[in-house]
């Protein structure tokens, strides 16, 4: 999956800081990219899920591979999805 959205936005790996790095002159023309959780939509904008180092710019998707105790691929939804989106936690 993530390698598809990489795919998508023509990103390729880099050694650098072992990120995905695209072109910083085609931000605005990469697509929203939509996660639906449950019923609902949360769409991230290029801007926010591109990061810019200097003059380079790299994806912010990162994959792993996380599987659960029944051994299913599991995603972490992280900063990048996070900072648009926040989140409230309930401790008690």
């Amino acid at each position: 999956p993530i390698a598809d959205i990489h795919r998508r936005l023509g990103a390729n790996y880099s050694n650098l800081y072992g990120l995905h790095q695209v072109s910083c002159s085609r931000i605005t023309t990469m697509p929203n990219i939509t996660f639906r959780l449950a019923t609902r939509s949360f769409v991230l904008r290029p801007s926010e899920y591109i990061l810019r180092f200097d003059s380079l710019c790299f994806s912010g998707f990162a994959s792993g591979d996380f599987r659960n105790d029944e051994g299913q691929v599991t995603w972490i939804l992280g900063d990048v999805f996070l900072r648009p989106w926040y989140s409230i936690h309930d401790m008690e």
